[in-house]
Parts: structure tokens; sequence; C-alpha cells
């Protein structure tokens, strides 16, 4: 499932040479679409309710979307600052295998 979602990010930036419009939001779209299905299972926490008191369910899912945050903006920034220099393609294909 993850291996699905890194993979369908490589063709992001093949998508920008369509020279079409409507075909480049269309492929846009598809692929988002799988993006969003395949990395589903990251933000799904179904341990939260097996393994966290009730009293304190909510703060567990406050933390856990917290750490989402800071670890996709953290993310952002270390891997803009290393692939700034880099085309797009290449930027892409490094951001799948990580």
């Amino acid at each position: 499932m993850f291996l699905l979602a890194a993979a369908s990010t490589v063709p992001f930036p093949y998508g920008a040479s369509i020279t079409n419009t409507a075909n480049q939001i269309i492929m846009y779209d598809i692929l988002k679409i799988i993006v969003n299905v395949t990395s589903l299972a990251l933000i799904m926490s179904p341990f939260i309710n097996d393994y966290v008191v009730v009293q304190d369910r909510g703060r567990a899912m406050g933390l856990m979307n917290t750490g989402l945050v800071i670890g996709a903006l953290s993310s952002v920034g270390i891997l803009y600052t290393l692939t700034s220099k880099l085309s797009y393609n290449i930027s892409f294909t490094l951001l799948a295998i990580l």
C-alpha cells in the first residue's frame, strides 16, 4: 500500500509536460486520488481505541495530528532544502524513494 503511494508520486512532474490543460487536470486528479487512498493508512489510528483510556482519547488524537503536521512541515523543509537545485523529475523520484 505504501509502495503504491510512493510510486504514484513519481508521475506528477511528467503531467506538466502534457500540452492539453484538461488532460493535465485529469491526470493530476487521478494521481492525487491514488496518493490519498493509499496514504490513508498513515493517518488512521485504530489502536487509539484499544490502548488509550476513554478520558484521554481526544488528547491522544490531538497529539497524533500535531505530530503529523510537524512531521509534514519539517519533511517539506528538509526535502526542499535538499532538492531545490534538482529538476522536478529527480525531486519527485527522490521523494518516492524516501
